[in-house]
């Protein structure tokens, strides 16, 4: 029983690291995609106020 109990507690903490991983992961994409539309939004807006 008892090795069970640290089997799951092990099991716990690669779910979580994981879970981790997967929300950093998350962020990231997130902001770069915020990024790209603020820089594609003030390109194409200073393209189309030279034109």
């Amino acid at each position: 029983v008892y090795i069970d109990c640290i089997l799951l507690l092990r099991d716990r903490k690669f779910l979580l690291e994981d879970k981790k991983r997967l929300c950093s992961w998350a962020l990231g994409t997130a902001l770069l995609g915020i990024l790209l539309m603020v820089l594609h939004a003030e390109l194409w807006g200073a393209v189309s106020v030279s034109l």
